[in-house]
Protein backbone atom coordinates (compact mmCIF):
# COMPACT_ATOMS: atom_id res chain seq x y z
CA UNK A 1 0.00 0.00 0.00
CA UNK A 2 1.28 3.49 -1.16
CA UNK A 3 -0.21 6.22 0.87
CA UNK A 4 0.62 9.59 1.71
CA UNK A 5 -1.22 12.57 4.31
CA UNK A 6 -2.22 15.32 1.74
CA UNK A 7 -2.54 19.02 3.05
CA UNK A 8 -3.75 22.39 1.71
CA UNK A 9 -4.58 25.76 1.96
CA UNK A 10 -8.44 26.37 1.31
CA UNK A 11 -9.00 29.84 0.36
CA UNK A 12 -11.36 31.66 -2.01
CA UNK A 13 -12.24 31.36 -5.69
CA UNK A 14 -11.11 34.34 -7.71
CA UNK A 15 -13.99 37.18 -8.91
CA UNK A 16 -14.59 38.15 -12.33
CA UNK A 17 -14.83 41.44 -13.89
CA UNK A 18 -18.72 41.51 -13.72
CA UNK A 19 -18.52 40.66 -9.84
CA UNK A 20 -19.30 36.79 -10.87
CA UNK A 21 -17.00 33.60 -9.40
CA UNK A 22 -14.79 32.80 -12.88
CA UNK A 23 -14.99 28.58 -13.31
CA UNK A 24 -11.22 27.55 -12.63
CA UNK A 25 -9.46 25.92 -15.89
CA UNK A 26 -9.25 22.62 -13.66
CA UNK A 27 -12.93 22.59 -13.53
CA UNK A 28 -14.14 19.66 -16.21
CA UNK A 29 -13.48 16.45 -17.20
CA UNK A 30 -10.07 14.58 -17.51
CA UNK A 31 -8.16 10.72 -17.99
CA UNK A 32 -4.93 10.52 -16.56
CA UNK A 33 -2.27 9.88 -19.28
CA UNK A 34 0.89 10.06 -16.88
CA UNK A 35 1.51 9.78 -12.87
CA UNK A 36 4.77 9.47 -11.45
CA UNK A 37 6.23 9.61 -7.80
CA UNK A 38 9.15 9.70 -5.54
CA UNK A 39 9.23 9.16 -1.80
CA UNK A 40 12.56 9.40 0.15
CA UNK A 41 13.37 8.85 4.12
CA UNK A 42 14.67 7.10 6.95
CA UNK A 43 14.72 3.33 5.90
CA UNK A 44 13.16 3.50 2.70
CA UNK A 45 13.42 5.17 -1.21
CA UNK A 46 10.68 4.70 -3.69
CA UNK A 47 9.66 5.30 -7.38
CA UNK A 48 6.57 4.71 -9.29
CA UNK A 49 4.62 5.67 -12.39
CA UNK A 50 1.31 4.08 -13.87
CA UNK A 51 -2.50 4.45 -13.50
CA UNK A 52 -3.00 5.87 -16.98
CA UNK A 53 -6.61 5.80 -18.01
CA UNK A 54 -8.16 7.12 -14.50
CA UNK A 55 -10.85 8.89 -15.35
CA UNK A 56 -11.14 12.75 -13.10
CA UNK A 57 -14.02 14.79 -12.91
CA UNK A 58 -12.91 18.44 -11.21
CA UNK A 59 -16.03 20.15 -9.88
CA UNK A 60 -16.20 23.41 -8.04
CA UNK A 61 -16.50 21.94 -4.89
CA UNK A 62 -16.24 18.00 -5.52
CA UNK A 63 -13.41 15.75 -7.11
CA UNK A 64 -14.79 12.44 -8.78
CA UNK A 65 -12.34 9.79 -9.66
CA UNK A 66 -13.28 6.34 -11.92
CA UNK A 67 -10.80 4.15 -11.42
CA UNK A 68 -12.28 1.72 -14.28
CA UNK A 69 -10.29 0.27 -16.80
CA UNK A 70 -7.10 1.95 -15.56
CA UNK A 71 -3.25 0.78 -15.48
CA UNK A 72 -2.09 -0.44 -12.74
CA UNK A 73 0.75 1.57 -10.52
CA UNK A 74 3.91 0.04 -10.00
CA UNK A 75 6.49 1.18 -7.48
CA UNK A 76 9.91 -0.28 -6.56
CA UNK A 77 12.74 1.05 -3.79
CA UNK A 78 13.89 -0.08 -0.73
CA UNK A 79 12.61 -0.45 2.60
CA UNK A 80 15.04 -0.92 5.39
CA UNK A 81 17.69 -1.82 3.44
CA UNK A 82 15.69 -4.51 1.19
CA UNK A 83 14.39 -4.27 -1.93
CA UNK A 84 10.96 -4.20 -2.74
CA UNK A 85 8.56 -4.30 -6.04
CA UNK A 86 4.87 -4.10 -6.00
CA UNK A 87 1.85 -3.03 -8.21
CA UNK A 88 -1.66 -1.19 -6.94
CA UNK A 89 -4.41 -2.01 -9.20
CA UNK A 90 -7.60 0.58 -8.21
CA UNK A 91 -11.34 -0.16 -9.73
CA UNK A 92 -14.68 1.78 -8.76
CA UNK A 93 -14.86 5.30 -7.44
CA UNK A 94 -14.26 8.02 -4.96
CA UNK A 95 -15.62 11.27 -4.80
CA UNK A 96 -13.94 14.32 -2.12
CA UNK A 97 -14.86 17.47 -1.49
CA UNK A 98 -12.62 20.45 -2.97
CA UNK A 99 -11.75 23.89 -2.71
CA UNK A 100 -10.10 25.55 -5.38
CA UNK A 101 -8.21 28.42 -5.88
CA UNK A 102 -7.07 29.78 -8.90
CA UNK A 103 -7.37 29.90 -12.93
CA UNK A 104 -4.90 28.50 -14.92
CA UNK A 105 -2.13 27.77 -11.94
CA UNK A 106 -3.81 27.39 -8.50
CA UNK A 107 -4.22 25.15 -5.59
CA UNK A 108 -7.13 22.24 -4.49
CA UNK A 109 -7.73 21.07 -0.98
CA UNK A 110 -9.75 17.78 -0.64
CA UNK A 111 -10.88 17.36 2.50
CA UNK A 112 -9.95 13.57 2.45
CA UNK A 113 -12.13 13.26 5.63
CA UNK A 114 -15.37 13.05 3.81
CA UNK A 115 -14.42 10.85 1.41
CA UNK A 116 -16.99 8.38 -0.46
CA UNK A 117 -17.46 6.01 -2.90
CA UNK A 118 -16.84 2.28 -3.78
CA UNK A 119 -13.44 2.60 -5.08
CA UNK A 120 -11.08 -0.69 -4.19
CA UNK A 121 -7.48 -1.49 -4.18
CA UNK A 122 -5.31 -4.87 -4.92
CA UNK A 123 -1.87 -4.88 -3.85
CA UNK A 124 0.95 -7.33 -4.64
CA UNK A 125 4.39 -8.17 -5.18
CA UNK A 126 6.46 -7.33 -8.39
CA UNK A 127 6.14 -10.30 -10.79
CA UNK A 128 2.91 -11.76 -9.54
CA UNK A 129 -0.38 -10.98 -10.88
CA UNK A 130 -2.33 -12.42 -7.48
CA UNK A 131 -2.86 -9.60 -5.00
CA UNK A 132 -2.07 -9.95 -1.35
CA UNK A 133 -4.47 -6.98 -0.05
CA UNK A 134 -7.55 -5.53 -1.25
CA UNK A 135 -9.18 -2.96 0.90
CA UNK A 136 -11.33 -0.05 0.26
CA UNK A 137 -10.47 3.48 -0.37
CA UNK A 138 -12.66 5.67 1.35
CA UNK A 139 -12.24 4.55 4.77
CA UNK A 140 -8.30 5.05 4.55
CA UNK A 141 -9.21 8.71 3.21
CA UNK A 142 -11.46 9.49 6.49
CA UNK A 143 -8.43 8.12 7.76
CA UNK A 144 -5.97 10.43 6.14
CA UNK A 145 -4.26 8.03 4.43
CA UNK A 146 -5.06 9.03 0.98
CA UNK A 147 -3.89 7.17 -2.26
CA UNK A 148 -0.69 8.39 -4.26
CA UNK A 149 -2.87 8.29 -7.65
CA UNK A 150 -5.55 10.42 -5.89
CA UNK A 151 -4.31 12.93 -4.00
CA UNK A 152 -6.74 15.74 -4.24
CA UNK A 153 -4.42 18.24 -2.69
CA UNK A 154 -1.68 20.13 -4.09
CA UNK A 155 -1.32 22.55 -7.06
CA UNK A 156 -2.00 22.27 -10.35
CA UNK A 157 -1.22 24.10 -13.60
CA UNK A 158 -3.77 24.01 -16.37
CA UNK A 159 -4.25 24.86 -20.13
CA UNK A 160 -7.58 24.29 -22.43
CA UNK A 161 -6.12 20.47 -22.98
CA UNK A 162 -4.28 19.84 -20.17
CA UNK A 163 -3.94 20.04 -15.97
CA UNK A 164 -0.53 18.74 -14.19
CA UNK A 165 -1.68 18.42 -10.36
CA UNK A 166 1.55 18.97 -8.25
CA UNK A 167 2.29 17.61 -4.37
CA UNK A 168 6.06 18.01 -2.84
CA UNK A 169 6.50 17.50 0.68
CA UNK A 170 9.88 17.56 2.44
CA UNK A 171 10.91 17.39 6.60
CA UNK A 172 13.51 17.07 7.92
CA UNK A 173 13.95 12.97 7.71
CA UNK A 174 12.13 12.66 4.30
CA UNK A 175 10.46 14.30 0.86
CA UNK A 176 8.39 13.24 -1.79
CA UNK A 177 7.00 14.26 -4.99
CA UNK A 178 4.03 13.31 -6.64
CA UNK A 179 3.03 14.87 -10.23
CA UNK A 180 0.12 13.35 -12.74
CA UNK A 181 -1.02 14.71 -16.12
CA UNK A 182 -4.33 14.65 -17.36
CA UNK A 183 -5.58 15.46 -20.66
CA UNK A 184 -8.79 16.64 -21.28
CA UNK A 185 -11.84 14.33 -22.25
Amino acid sequence: MVSVLAAGAVAGVPVGAAGAAAKPCAVGKWTMVKHTFSARGQGYDFTGAGGKGVRLVVGKKKLSWNFRGSRPLASKGTRADEKVAMWSRYSGRLTVPVSITGNRKGLLAADVRKAKGDAVARTGKGGSTKADATYPLAPNYRNGKPETIALGSGSFTCSAKTLHLVLATKSATDSSRFDTWFRRA
